[in-house]
C-alpha cells in the first residue's frame, strides 16, 4: 500500500516528481526545488513532501528551515501519512530524530514538552489514520514507555498488533513484551 493517499498524477507529472526524486538523491536540492514548483500549485501530497525533503537538506547545511516545515505541513494537509509521521516524530522531544532534524528552530524545556507529546500523539494517530505502520509502532511505544502519556499497555499491545498487520515489524529489541509477569 502506497504512503500517499491521493491518486496517482498522471505520466508527465510523475514523470517530473522522478526527475525530482533523482536531483534530490544526487544532492542537487535547488534544482529539485524548481521542478517541484510546478507541481505543487494544487494540492500534491507526494510532490510537497519532496519539497520538505529538498528543504530540510538545505536547512542542514545552514538556510532556515521554515520553508521545510512549511511544505512538511502543507504535505500533511493534503493527505500524506509520511509527512503526518515526520511531523510528529518532530514533535516529539525525546526521539533522536527531532533533536537531529530540527533542534536548532524548536527548543524543547520541561516547561514545553507536554505540548509536544501532545503534538506528537496527535500526528501519529493521524498518520496511523491514513495507514502508516511505522506510525503505528511509535503509538505503541508512546503508550507502552508513558511519553507524555501514562503507560497503557492494553492500547501500546493494540497499536503493536495493528503496525504488524499493517506490514511493520519495527525494532525487535523494542517491540518485544515488557510486562513483567
Amino acid at each position: 500500500m502506497s504512503i500517499w493517499t491521493s491518486s496517482l498524477p498522471a505520466a508527465g507529472k510523475m514523470s517530473k516528481i522522478s526527475d525530482a526524486q533523482t536531483l534530490l538523491s544526487v544532492g542537487d536540492y535547488r534544482n529539485a526545488i524548481t521542478k517541484l514548483l510546478a507541481l505543487v500549485v494544487e494540492p500534491n501530497p507526494q510532490a510537497e513532501y519532496l519539497m520538505a525533503d529538498a528543504h530540510r537538506n538545505l536547512a542542514e547545511a545552514g538556510d532556515d528551515a521554515s520553508e521545510y516545515l512549511r511544505w512538511l505541513l502543507r504535505s500533511e494537509q493534503s493527505g500524506s501519512a509520511k509527512a503526518a509521521f515526520e511531523l510528529g516524530m518532530l514533535s516529539d522531544p525525546d526521539f533522536e530524530y527531532a533533536n537531529e532534524r530540527i533542534n536548532n528552530i524548536r527548543p524543547i524545556s520541561a516547561t514545553n514538552a507536554k505540548a509536544y507529546y501532545d503534538k506528537a500523539l496527535q500526528r501519529f494517530r493521524a498518520a496511523a489514520d491514513m495507514g502508516d505502520g511505522e506510525a503505528m509502532y511509535y503509538l505503541n511505544l508512546f503508550y507502552r514507555c508513558g511519553f507524555g502519556i501514562a503507560p497503557d499497555l492494553a492500547q501500546a499491545d493494540t497499536w503493536q498488533r495493528k503496525a504488524l498487520a499493517a506490514g511493520f515489524d519495527g525494532d525487535p529489541k523494542v517491540a518485544v513484551d515488557t510486562r513483567q509477569t
